[in-house]
């Protein structure tokens, strides 16, 4: 399970792979919108494509990893991404 690990910037390694998480303290994303935001094309602004998470998602799916967020609105906000298979 994911758990919360951003202050700004974090970097773990767990027994389940490597995280690193970068969060921001601006407006945070609505909740309506943060179940949302990995869809193709979806956006917010028209002046943006709406296609950078997802294929963030993309990626990391196709390497056995994983992204996360979370986010407090009004607050802040924190992607998370899981690599796993990591030879040390």
């Amino acid at each position: 399970m994911f758990r919360r690990m951003c202050e700004h910037y974090y970097r773990k390694k767990a027994h389940n792979g490597y995280y690193i998480s970068v969060g921001d303290n601006r407006a945070g994303i609505l909740p309506d919108v943060l179940n949302k935001i990995f869809i193709p094309f979806f956006m917010t602004e028209i002046s943006r494509p709406g296609i950078g998470l997802n294929l963030c998602e993309q990626i990391m799916n196709l390497h056995g990893g994983d992204i996360f967020v979370s986010s407090v609105t009004g607050k802040e906000s924190c992607f998370s991404l899981r690599f796993v298979n990591i030879k040390e």
